[in-house]
C-alpha cells in the first residue's frame, strides 16, 4: 500500500520526536542552583532521559549515544514558574489611570474579541512565556469561553509549544465579576469572562461547571467589587472544588500569600521545581550568578521542558 507524501511526512516527524525525547542528554553545569536552598555548587552534570531527571552528580557520565549539551559557561536551575498568568487576555495593560479604566478596556474587549482570537493571542504569549524561560504557569481567567482548556490542551498535544498550564477556565464571582461600569440594563455584559455566583447553588454549579469544561483550578473574585464573598461563601467554593479534587486560587492580600513557593501553590512540588532525580526535566540556564543578580534571569539562553529542548 502506497503512503501518500503528506501522511509520510507526518510520521517522520512524529518519529524523529519521539527518537528526540528517547535520547539521553547529559547537561554540564557551570553553576547548578538550588532555588530552594540559595545554594549553588560547581561541577555537577544532569542526566536526562524519557523526559525525566535520571541522575545529578559531579561523577555521572554520558551513557552511549547521549547528547552532550556544554553549559559550563551558565548557572543551570529548574524551570521558571508564574503562578498569576493571562494568556488569553488580549487587553493591553500599558497606560491608563488605574484600575478602574484598565477594567473598563477588559470589558470592551470582552464584547470585541472573538474566541478563537483569544486562542491564537494564548498561543502566542504561551511560546514568548516558555523561550523567556517559564516552563509551568497557572493562568488565572480571562480567557474568553474556555480558550484556556483549548489551548492547554494544544500544548500537551504537541501542536504549539508553550509550558506545562494549570488553567482556571472562567473566573467565578458575584454579579459583575471584577468589571466596574456594568449597568442594571446589561449585567450580562461580563460572561463569558466570568460565571456569576452569588448564591450556594450557584457557586457549586460554577465549580461544576468549570470542572466539567477542563479547569485545573478555580479562580474566585475576593476584591474589586463593592460586596465580597464572605468566608462562609469561600468555605463552600473550596469545599465543592475539593471534590472536584482542585485548588482555589484568590488574589493574596498579605506578605505570607506572595512567599508560598510557587511549586507548593501550585500543586506540583512533587513534580517539578528542583534539578533532582524523577522530577520533570524542566530546566533553564543564564549566565551569570541568580543568586547575586535576579537580573540574568532576563536572559534565558537555554530552555528545556519535559527532556525537550525548546531554545538554545
Amino acid at each position: 500500500m502506497k503512503c501518500r507524501p503528506q501522511l509520510r511526512s507526518a510520521l517522520l516527524l512524529l518519529v524523529v520526536g519521539l527518537a528526540a525525547r528517547a535520547q539521553p542528554v547529559v547537561i554540564r553545569a557551570g553553576r547548578l542552583v538550588d532555588p530552594a536552598t540559595g545554594t549553588a555548587s560547581t561541577g555537577q552534570q544532569i542526566l536526562v532521559e524519557g523526559g525525566v531527571i535520571r541522575a545529578v552528580g559531579a561523577s555521572v557520565s554520558p551513557p552511549a549515544g547521549a547528547q552532550v549539551v556544554d553549559l559550563s559557561d551558565r548557572a543551570v536551575l529548574p524551570g521558571l514558574m508564574d503562578a498569576h498568568t493571562h494568556l488569553c487576555l488580549t487587553v493591553a495593560t500599558q497606560g491608563g489611570k488605574g484600575i478602574d479604566e484598565l477594567l473598563q478596556r477588559l470589558l470592551a474587549s470582552t464584547l470585541l474579541e472573538t474566541n478563537a482570537r483569544r486562542a491564537l493571542v494564548g498561543a502566542k504569549n504561551a511560546r514568548d512565556m516558555l523561550e523567556s524561560g517559564f516552563t509551568t504557569v497557572r493562568d488565572v481567567g480571562n480567557a474568553g469561553n474556555y480558550a484556556d482548556t483549548d489551548l492547554r490542551r494544544a500544548i500537551e498535544e504537541g501542536m504549539v509549544p508553550g509550558p506545562t498550564i494549570i488553567n482556571a477556565g472562567r473566573i467565578i464571582g458575584p454579579l459583575g465579576g471584577q468589571y466596574h461600569g456594568i449597568q442594571p440594563d446589561r449585567p450580562d455584559l461580563g460572561e463569558p469572562e466570568y460565571l456569576y455566583a452569588d448564591t450556594p447553588d450557584q457557586m457549586r454549579e460554577a465549580v461544576r461547571r468549570n470542572a466539567l469544561f477542563g479547569a485545573k483550578v478555580i479562580k474566585i473574585v475576593v476584591d474589586d467589587q463593592p460586596y465580597l464573598y464572605s468566608v462562609e461563601d469561600v468555605k463552600i467554593l473550596i469545599a465543592e472544588a475539593a471534590r472536584a479534587g482542585l485548588r482555589v486560587a484568590a488574589h493574596a492580600a498579605t506578605e505570607a500569600g506572595v512567599r508560598i513557593a510557587a511549586a507548593k501553590l501550585l500543586g506540583v512540588e512533587g513534580q517539578r521545581g528542583a534539578i533532582r532525580p524523577g522530577m520533570a526535566a524542566d530546566l533553564v540556564a543564564v549566565p551569570g550568578d541568580p543568586l547575586a543578580d535576579a537580573s540574568v534571569l532576563r536572559r534565558v539562553s537555554f530552555v528545556m521542558k519535559g527532556g525537550k529542548i525548546v531554545k538554545r
